[in-house]
């Protein structure tokens, strides 16, 4: 039994992105076409529900909650357009 099945998953996507991107410069696969943009369009926002239904929201809370907090000044300083805060001032 394998003790990171993530790893696996992750292996398998970079395998399939690596493939992709040397099939698509090679020019076997075409850079543009209208099926990327109903990929885009639709399926991608679907799939986001469809993973969060998934979700344990209990877990997602209890365990994201500290994350959250720490994570909360530099969100708002980026929302809010504060760049001196944010980290990337430029003077």
């Amino acid at each position: 039994m394998n003790p990171w099945p993530f790893v696996v998953a992750a292996y398998a996507v970079a395998v399939g992105l690596t493939g992709a991107l040397l099939l698509s410069n090679t020019g076997v696969i075409p850079m543009e076409a209208p099926a990327y943009g109903f990929v885009g369009q639709y399926l991608l926002p679907l799939g986001i529900p469809l993973l969060l239904f998934k979700a344990n929201v209990r877990t997602v809370l209890t365990e994201g909650a500290p994350e959250a907090i720490a994570a909360d000044p530099q969100v708002r300083a980026v929302y809010l357009g504060d760049s001196q805060i944010a980290g990337a001032g430029h003077g």
